[in-house]
């Protein structure tokens, strides 16, 4: 009866190609709120990502990420049921084991993606490239 929560497992830098930790913040939430977690992993084609910045004054830069004209792969992986991962009295290390657990999980489905990709050079060559869309989102 409650409302869905959509969580980013990285933070910042993510996006700019940076190697960081899964954080805890929404399995906590899914924690307090007897939630049932359901990871979704999402990859941009390998090469597609474009990195950029722009400066505000001579001190400030703002870095962002583009990407056109590239297959945008959305993967819901198994869901983590409350009653499997719930135990009393959650600490920080328990929310990261579970963290880092979604992680693995989002290598093993990303790895398998990509070789996917490396040995069937078929199976994107059906799908329709349209050179992007005019329309951009920013985060």
């Amino acid at each position: 009866s409650g409302k869905p929560l959509i969580y980013s497992l990285k933070g910042y830098g993510v996006d700019l190609g940076h190697d960081v930790r899964p954080r805890t913040g929404g399995i906590r939430i899914a924690y307090y709120g007897s939630a049932d977690i359901f990871p979704i992993h999402l990859m941009i084609e390998r090469g597609k990502r474009i990195f950029r910045q722009f400066k505000k004054s001579k001190t400030e830069v703002y870095p962002y990420t583009v990407f056109s004209d590239t297959f945008y792969f959305m993967t819901f992986c198994a869901p983590i049921r409350y009653a499997d991962y719930a135990k009393k009295d959650m600490q920080y290390d328990d929310f990261k084991k579970i963290a880092y657990r979604i992680e693995d999980t989002f290598n093993q489905t990303q790895a398998r993606i990509e070789q996917q990709l490396n040995d069937d050079p078929e199976y994107t060559r059906g799908l329709k490239r349209r050179g992007g869309s005019a329309k951009k989102v920013f985060l």
